[in-house]
């Protein structure tokens, strides 16, 4: 079974893959990646791991420029941004929006003080907003219920967790 790593722990590695397909488990459910929008490699690193763990693809950009280079290739099915990068006039946001419409939602990220931060959300015009620091399972939450709205290319039973011999299903 050949299947993409998502997350690495030590020298355990674990894959979510399709059960019938052996596909990642991101690429069945026919969602595009989420795209973390962060100049901070660490917290841009750390969110991707997070959410790699939970099944999903996911891209980093350290720039507006870089993340429009990924998102012009595969449509994003979420963008996690960081509220310290966009601008008044916005370009990625009014580029993602010309690219897909309304169709990519965006969660804002960000350690702006409260009046900044509300405006940056009302500005990129986010499904919601995240504090920094965050709490990893309430940004899990978070994404997940963002993505009830997306709607899959196709449905799934069932999948397994691969770690080394184990063998673990799960039901989508």
């Amino acid at each position: 079974m050949s299947a993409e790593v998502l997350s690495v722990r030590g020298d355990r590695r674990f894959t979510v893959v399709d059960e019938e397909t052996e596909k990642p488990l991101d690429r069945v459910r026919g969602l595009g990646p989420i795209l973390v929008v962060d100049d901070s490699p660490e917290i841009a690193m750390l969110i991707a791991i997070v959410l790699r763990e939970d099944g999903f693809a996911v891209q980093t950009a350290p720039s507006h420029e870089e993340a429009l280079s990924k998102a012009e290739l595969e449509m994003p099915s979420l963008v996690l941004l960081d509220a310290v990068l966009p601008t008044p006039d916005d370009p990625f946001v009014a580029a993602l929006h010309e690219m897909y419409g309304r169709r990519v939602p965006i969660i804002v990220v960000s350690d702006l003080p409260e009046a900044a931060f509300q405006n940056a959300a009302r500005r990129t015009e986010a499904i919601d907003a995240i504090r920094k620091p965050f709490d990893i399972d309430d940004l899990v939450v978070r994404v997940r219920r963002a993505l009830e709205g997306v709607r899959p290319s196709h449905s799934h039973s069932s999948a397994v967790l691969v770690d080394g011999a184990a063998v673990v299903a799960l039901v989508a």
